[in-house]
This record gives C-alpha cells, sequence and structure tokens, in this order.
C-alpha cells in the first residue's frame, strides 16, 4: 500500500525545482555580469576577485592544499592582478597577505574550538619567534617610511616565520609531507623552464619593472618571475635534494625516469641562471645528502667520479666558453663584496647591540665608503647573518643562527633513531639536510633573506617536516598523552 506524502515532503517536492531555477538564474545573471566587466576598461576587476575568491575557497575546503597552493602560485600574484588596492595610506591586501591572514585565522578558530591540538612551538620555533620580533623592534629606528618599514617586515620576516608555524601545524602525516615535497617541486620546474626559455630565447615572461638584463657581454641576466637570477637559483636547490631523495626510493623504473628527467631540468634552471652562488647551492645540497644517506651515496659517487672525468678530458674547453669564464672568474663582484663585508662589520663594530635600524645599511654606507650615486643598485651587506647583525644587532643574529642550530640539532635525533624503511627515512632527513645547507651557504654570499619566495619555501620545508614527524609521536584528538613515542618528542626539542 502506497504510504501517503506528509506536507513537508510535497513542500520539498515542490522547492526543489524552484531552487534549481533560482540557482540557474543566479548563476546566468553572474557570469552576464563577469562577461560585461571581462570586456569593459576595469577588466582586471573581476579577475582579481575571481582569483582570490577561488584561493580563500580553497584554503577553507581543505587547509593544507589551500597553503600548498598558494606557495605555488605565490610569484605570479603580481603579474595575474591578484592584489586587491585599498586606496591610500591602507596597505594592499595581496595575494600572500590575503592567504596567510585566513590561514592563521582557520588554525586559531579550530584551536579555540578544540578542533585541533596545540602544537608546541618548540626550540626552533622560539628561537625563530625571537628573531622576527627582534627584527620588527628595528623597524621603529628606520630610515625607511614607518609604513613602508612595518609592511616590509610583515612581508619578508613575519608571513615566512607564519608559514613554518602553519606547516608545522597542518601538515602531519606522510601524504601531506609528500604533497609538500611535490609542491617545492613543482615551483622549482616551472622556475627552471623559464629560466632556460629566458637565457635561450632572449624573451622575458613575467618582467619585474626596472631590473637588469644583462651579466656581461655575452651573458644574460635571469629576471622573470623572481626579478633575480641568485634567487631563482636558491629557490630550485631548494627541491634538488628532494627531487633525488624520490629518485632512489621510487620503486618502478618509469617514475626514477621521470625524477631523473625533473632533476636534469633543474639542473639545467640553476646553470641557466649563470649564477655562482647558484652553482655551489647545487653541488652542495647534493654533497651534503650524500655525506649522511648510503642509500643515496651509490648514486652520487659514480656521478662525481663521471663529471670528474668530462671536466679532465673536456674542462680547458668548457672553461674557455666565453659565457662560463666571464661568469666564473668575474672579481668585479668579489671585490664589490670584500668593501660591503668589510663596510658592515665596522658599522656592527659601532653598533653592535641594536645595529644601525632595519634596512638602515644603505643609509650608513656613505659614512664608511664611497658609494658612486649614479648606480642603479643600492649598497647591501651580501651576507644575511651580517644583514641581520647590522640591521637589528648582534643578539637577534645569536636567535636567527640558533634557529637553524637547533633545526639540525633536533632533526639529528630523529637521524639517528631513524633507519632506510622508517617514516622519515634517513635518506628524508638528508635529503632536507642537503636543502637547508644549500640556503645557509648561500647566505654567505649573497642576501638571502630579502629573496622573499626561496625564503618562504624553506620556512615550508622546515615546517612540514617537523609537523609530518610530530603527527607521529603526539596522539591524536580523544587519545591520552604518553607512551614512548611522546617521550621521544619530548627528547627532541625541535
Amino acid at each position: 500500500m502506497q504510504r501517503l506524502m506528509t506536507w513537508r515532503e510535497r513542500a520539498a517536492g515542490l522547492l526543489q525545482p524552484l531552487a534549481r531555477g533560482v540557482t540557474a538564474v543566479v548563476a546566468a545573471a553572474f557570469g552576464l555580469l563577469l562577461g560585461r566587466e571581462i570586456v569593459s576598461p576595469h577588466w582586471t576587476r573581476p579577475v582579481t576577485f575571481v582569483g582570490i575568491g577561488l584561493q580563500s575557497l580553497l584554503i577553507l575546503a581543505n587547509p593544507v592544499l589551500g597553503l600548498l597552493t598558494w606557495l605555488v602560485i605565490s610569484p605570479f600574484g603580481r603579474f595575474t592582478h591578484q592584489v586587491i588596492v585599498m586606496g591610500r595610506g591602507v596597505p594592499d591586501l595581496t595575494l600572500d597577505r590575503l592567504a596567510v591572514g585566513l590561514l592563521v585565522a582557520l588554525v586559531l578558530a579550530q584551536l579555540a574550538t578544540g578542533l585541533r591540538r596545540r602544537v608546541p612551538l618548540g626550540k626552533v620555533g622560539f628561537f625563530g619567534l625571537l628573531y622576527v620580533v627582534g627584527m620588527g623592534l628595528s623597524t621603529t629606528t628606520s630610515l625607511l617610511n614607518r609604513s613602508t618599514a612595518v609592511q616590509s617586515w610583515f612581508d619578508g620576516w613575519l608571513v615566512p616565520f607564519l608559514i613554518f608555524l602553519l606547516a608545522k601545524n597542518l601538515i602531519t602525516n606522510r601524504q601531506d609531507l609528500r604533497a609538500g615535497m611535490h609542491a617545492l617541486i613543482i615551483s622549482a620546474l616551472y622556475l627552471s623552464l623559464l629560466a632556460v626559455r629566458e637565457q635561450l630565447t632572449g624573451d622575458i615572461w613575467f618582467y619585474p619593472p626596472d631590473r637588469t638584463v644583462i651579466y656581461t657581454r655575452d651573458v644574460r641576466r635571469v629576471v622573470g618571475l623572481l626579478g633575480n637570477p641568485a634567487f631563482i637559483a636558491l629557490s630550485i636547490n631548494l627541491a634538488v635534494p628532494l627531487v633525488a631523495y624520490l629518485l632512489v626510493t621510487a620503486r618502478s623504473l618509469r617514475r626514477r625516469l621521470v625524477y631523473l628527467v625533473i632533476l636534469a631540468t633543474l639542473g639545467a634552471g640553476t646553470f641557466m641562471c649563470y649564477n655562482r652562488s647558484g652553482w655551489a647551492g647545487f653541488v652542495v645540497s647534493l654533497l651534503v645528502m650524500g655525506a649522511f644517506s648510503p642509500r643515496f651515496r651509490k648514486y652520487l659517487v659514480p656521478a662525481l667520479i663521471a663529471a670528474g672525468v668530462i671536466l679532465a678530458v673536456a674542462g680547458a674547453a668548457i672553461v674557455a666558453d666565453p659565457r662560463i669564464s666571464e661568469r666564473l672568474f668575474a672579481q668585479g663582484p668579489i671585490e664589490y663584496r670584500r668593501g660591503a663585508l668589510s663596510v658592515a662589520v665596522a658599522m656592527l663594530r659601532d653598533h653592535p647591540w641594536a645595529g644601525v635600524g632595519f634596512s638602515n645599511y644603505l643609509f650608513y654606507y656613505t659614512r664608511y665608503a664611497y658609494w658612486d650615486p649614479h648606480l642603479i643598485a643600492l649598497p647591501s651587506p651580501h651576507n644575511s647573518y651580517l644583514a641581520v647583525a647590522v640591521g637589528a644587532g648582534l643578539p637577534v643574529a645569536i636567535c636567527y643562527v640558533l634557529m637553524f642550530v637547533f633545526f639540525f640539532t633536533g632533526t639529528w635525533g630523529l637521524y639517528r633513531r631513524a633507519s632506510d624503511y622508517t617514516f622519515p627515512d634517513r635518506t628524508m632527513i638528508a635529503a632536507v639536510w642537503g636543502a637547508v645547507a644549500q640556503y645557509l651557504v648561500a647566505g654567505l654570499a649573497m642576501d638571502a633573506l630579502i629573496g622573499l619566495y626561496p625564503t618562504m619555501l624553506l620556512h615550508l620545508l622546515m615546517g612540514m617536516v617537523l609537523g609530518a614527524w610530530q603527527g607521529r609521536v603526539i596522539p591524536p584528538l580523544g587519545l591520552p598523552e604518553r607512551g614512548e613515542g611522546q617521550g621521544a618528542w619530548r627528547r627532541g626539542g625541535y
């Protein structure tokens, strides 16, 4: 016997077609409005709001995917109109500022409602926080416009540290860690392809304004997207040991061939930057990884032997190439760095505790040495550690160094307990060490901190490695906080 429909069911049956019709009308109206705006002189406005709106929805729907997607597309933000202009006197709402603010608000809301467990700050986070706060305090003595100084500190120092905290909170398992590694590889891959294309064709995609495009007579200066070949090479090299890790741990020949092609592409991209610190960073990342990973060393040693044979046979011809010799033996940059370092040391000697103020090196430079006012470039220390010490004082620089010291000592405990069959395994930890080490080595000869994008990627890598391990040793919500794993986490101290 057929059951009689209730009035609720009859109403629902009538309202469903009506709801579909209203949805179709609203969608059509929105499409017409969007199309009208796109063909108008103000076509950038819908592009801005659609792009930022989609990124915001992705963050709310899946914070991990939102974080990784944002960091992959971040360099394209200013070239694709992903900036909401807020008007005079109010900082513009860029893609980076919106994404980090939304992610922080989401994580804080989850912590407040008990949906996410509070993550210990750890020694790395503690000294990182002291370093970031110290740099922020140095803006009070900056000779830059106060608003400019604070915005520069927020974008260049606070945002990367927040990325570290977000990655440590959000990326807490093996799957998310591998997704983060692939995000870094995707970024490095498109930067490599852009660098190779730009060097071969001379055509610049995503050109930042007022960038010099000539190194020497025979060598172009790759500037597409990030504006500086040193920063491009630094970003690429962060992913090089990660690709090497996936290469040696791949279970199928097809995957190994794919990762081998990607590694060769990243090598070509770093080479085409024609930046000596980039070349050195590529080698350093693999040597550090090989020193701590017997599994990778089996592949690295034959590669080094082959490279040595090639250099012995064709080294003279390679060095005779003007593009190589002009960059490899250029003395001008070395002499300039010597002068810049001596000035930085003199400034630090006069202002050891509080520094000269945020970004004040260029203003104080003429008190210690001559600077040609007709040069386009501005003086800088070309050393990340001295830049921090000169700007904010020795205590802040010590906190900056200790952040990395405790990262290595903390992960050393992981390395000692790990094997090639645990998670994280020794080869993975060695790969991360190689990536971080090449960034630190590059900081000895360049202002790596000024490169916002590679610094953001570095903090993502550090945060997601600590977060993924933490997800194994801290029990999920609802389980008691006890056991050997929790004790191991506390002893790690990172």
